[in-house]
Parts: C-alpha cells; sequence; structure tokens
C-alpha cells in the first residue's frame, strides 16, 4: 500500500498514476490503518480524484475503522474539490452527531466547499458557527468566506468583511484582497477596487498582476479608460509583470470608449514584449475602430488576422460588420456576411 502510494504521490504520467490507483482501490476489501486512509484521500484529492477518495472514506466506514477528525477533514476536502456544498454539510452534521469536534481545517474545507459552489450564506453561516463555537478563524477562513461572496457578486459583504479581519487582527494577504477586488470588479466599484489597491500597499501587502489586472477590470467595467492604462503604467513602472490578460482589459477599456488609436498602440506593444497577440485582442482592438468610425482600419486589421492564422469568431466579424455599416459599406459589409458564412462562424 506505501509503495503505490508513494507511486501517486511522486509519477507525473496519468498512465503511472491510474496503476498506482488501481493498485491502491485492491486494498480496499482489507481493513488498514487510519492513517493510511488519510493519506490516501488526502493523496487522491490533490491529484484532482475526489470521488475516489471518497470512495476509501465510504470503505473506512463499511470496514469499521474508526473516524477522527482528519478523516472527516479530508472527506470534506474531497466534497470541496467538486464543489459538493450538501455532502461538505452532511459530514459536518455527523461529526456533530458522533461526538467529533470539527476543527478550523475542517471548517475551512467546508467552507471552501461553500465557496466553489457558489453558496455564500453557508460559507457565511459556517464563519459565524466557528466564532459562536470559539474554534480558531484564520486568514483562509475568511478568505474562503469572501471568495464565495465574489462569485456571488456580493462584493459589499466581501469589504465588510475585509474590515472584520482588520478589527479582528487577522492578517488578510493578497488571496484576501484579490477576491474583495474581483467582487467591486464585477458591480463595476472602480473606485473601491482602487483604494483597496492603495491600502494593500500601505500594509505591504503583496500586490501581484492578478491584483492590478483585476482593478483595471473594475476601470474597464466603469469605463475609465484612462485610469486603466495609468495603472498599466503604474505596474510596469514598480517591475510588475503585465501579463496578456492585463493588456487586453487594458485594450478593452479603451475599446468601449473608441479610444482606437491607443488599443492599436497598446496591441504593438504587446508584440514587442513578446505577448500573444490573440483573437480577443483584435476584437476589441477592431471594437474601438467601430466605435471610432474607423472602417478601413478595422478591415485593414480583419485582413492582418486572415493573414496571420489567427481566427475569427462571431465577435470579430460582427464589428467589423457593424464598422462598414456605419461607414456607409453596404457592400463590404454583405462580403463579410459571405465570408463568415464561407467559414462556418456562426452568426450572433
Amino acid at each position: 500500500v506505501q509503495h503505490a502510494l508513494q507511486q501517486v504521490k511522486n509519477s507525473s504520467g496519468t498512465a503511472h498514476i491510474s496503476s498506482a490507483i488501481e493498485c491502491l482501490e485492491l486494498q480496499q476489501e482489507h481493513r488498514l490503518h487510519t492513517k493510511l486512509y488519510v493519506d490516501i484521500m488526502t493523496c487522491l484529492t490533490r491529484i484532482g480524484k475526489p470521488d475516489r477518495a471518497m470512495s476509501w472514506f465510504i470503505s473506512a466506514q463499511n470496514h469499521a475503522v474508526k473516524l477522527d477528525v482528519w478523516m472527516y477533514t479530508c472527506a470534506i476536502s474531497a466534497c470541496a474539490k467538486s464543489s459538493d456544498v450538501n455532502g461538505a454539510c452532511k459530514l459536518l452534521e455527523d461529526m456533530h452527531r458522533t461526538g467529533i469536534s470539527a476543527d478550523t481545517c475542517t471548517y475551512n474545507a467546508a467552507i471552501s466547499a461553500c465557496a466553489k459552489g457558489r453558496r455564500w450564506p453557508m460559507a457565511i453561516q459556517l464563519l459565524r458557527d466557528m466564532q459562536g463555537k470559539g474554534i480558531p478563524v484564520n486568514t483562509i477562513t475568511y478568505s474562503s468566506v469572501i471568495s464565495a461572496c465574489d462569485k456571488c457578486g456580493e462584493w459589499q459583504t466581501a469589504v465588510q468583511l475585509l474590515q472584520e479581519m482588520q478589527e479582528e487582527g487577522i492578517p488578510a494577504n493578497t488571496i484576501t484582497y484579490t477576491s474583495v477586488i474581483s467582487g467591486c470588479k464585477k458591480a463595476g466599484q472602480w473606485q473601491t477596487a482602487l483604494q483597496l489597491l492603495d491600502y494593500m500597499q500601505d500594509e505591504g501587502v503583496t500586490v501581484d498582476t492578478m491584483v492590478y489586472t483585476e482593478v483595471i477590470g473594475a476601470c474597464k467595467k466603469a469605463k475609465q479608460w484612462q485610469k486603466a492604462v495609468q495603472l498599466l503604467r503604474d505596474m510596469q513602472g514598480k517591475g510588475i509583470h503585465a501579463s496578456e490578460i492585463t493588456y487586453n482589459e487594458v485594450i478593452s477599456a479603451c475599446a468601449v470608449c473608441g479610444i482606437f488609436k491607443v488599443t492599436l498602440q497598446l496591441m504593438e506593444e504587446m508584440r514587442s514584449k513578446g505577448l500573444g497577440v490573440q483573437t480577443v485582442t483584435y476584437s476589441s482592438v477592431i471594437t474601438s475602430c467601430e466605435k471610432a468610425g474607423q472602417w478601413q482600419r478595422a478591415l485593414q486589421l480583419l485582413e492582418e488576422m486572415q493573414r496571420t492564422g489567427i481566427p475569427m469568431d462571431t465577435i470579430t466579424y460582427s464589428t467589423a460588420i457593424s464598422a462598414c455599416e456605419k461607414g456607409g459599406q453596404w457592400h463590404v459589409a454583405l462580403q463579410l456576411i459571405k465570408n463568415m458564412r464561407g467559414n462556418r462562424v456562426p452568426a450572433d
């Protein structure tokens, strides 16, 4: 068993891992030590096999293995991996019923399941249960609850939880702030996102590419294109890498406002830095041309995509067609529609 378990931990090839897992599963007919069950379940969950991890938990129950807090925590972690909120909560109830005390790790795993399953009220309820029972709450706990709020559009609740952390002296890390800022981005709360970015820097919390990209996304949603460009320059000035996603967000922010010259400059800048210019980039730049009445430039970009083998999708074609229509170029627009059908690109 230990040999097969070690193979699962150390193997990189799928075939070797599958073979080792099969060897492990042959042992399910035997009653093993509790620690072995924990190790096996942890390993299977880590490599993305939560269903198999749960089968080991059921096997332990069937063999009357003594179930402890670690066994339950592993099972709840497996539920979290597969976004099974109901399964995680049922296991917590089973622990309470059988007199096994859940600890911080157990609750954190259950809250993680709530975050992945987009069940923010349940995540908050579990946080309050921890606090009511005197179970220590840490950065991971709050970050997971905030993540649940972010995914459900509850940005104000996320901000309140961040403030609560500060009041209780629990440090917020980069992951925590990223989730709060992501919630602000979805709600178009660009000013709050900027304030959080400033606060992170004041507190000495690491600000990375993802944080800046999320704040830029908030500015994009609020059509604050100048601020988006400024943030790009700020991060570059601080030596923080601007990724393809970062550039695409800035270009998109400029595109919705029709600032086509800046979008063209940024696309060229991407190329000069060796970043991939893909369909989404071209679509945004063509959008900026369409909004600025630059139908000729939109066509040039479309031709450039064809020449360089970059796929054109529905948005690309539709935007270029719209640009031609606005420019009174009906014959060109009709030709693009024919090309679109010929290339089997679905119409919107």
